[in-house]
């Protein structure tokens, strides 16, 4: 049986040779890729600079309700009050816990010990210690933005 490589009649053995190394190099590829992703992390300098990052469309959140969003790999809440739109941190200050927004009592519950936040992430009762943190809302052409100055 004859193998042709590049138009040339090459040995069974060098053809052998050939798809071992091209084998190994896309094994070392597809192996070492991942670590040298973890290595050398995406720079964040966007986030860190203070840049505005657009979450949703101003049109997605009804009034008297909230959506979870993620904002520098975090979850926050974003709530759309009758005076605009306030974002908090989506995550409980005492246990770490996932908060989710409650749209009858219209505040901020945590499920796991039955804490609750207003609207601007303060205490109304349950054992947090400290309010929820907010962040820097913007509505530019219908999208909303979080962060920035």
């Amino acid at each position: 049986m004859e193998k042709y490589l590049n138009g040339k009649l090459i040995s069974r053995r060098n053809f052998l040779d050939w798809l071992l190394g091209t084998s190994f190099l896309v094994s070392a590829a597809v192996i070492g890729i991942p670590y040298l992703k973890f290595l050398f992390p995406p720079s964040k300098v966007m986030e860190e600079s203070g840049s505005k990052i657009p979450v949703a469309k101003e049109d997605e959140i009804l009034r008297g309700r909230a959506k979870t969003v993620l904002f520098k790999n975090m979850p926050v809440l974003l709530i759309h009050t009758p005076a605009g739109f306030v974002a908090v941190s989506g995550i409980c200050t005492h246990m770490g816990c996932f908060l989710k927004w409650d749209d009858l009592k219209q505040q901020i519950a945590c499920p796991c010990h039955k804490a609750a936040f207003d609207t601007n992430g303060a205490v109304i009762f349950g054992p947090p210690p400290f309010p929820l943190p907010s962040y820097r809302v913007e509505i530019s052409k219908g999208r909303i933005y979080l962060g920035g100055g």
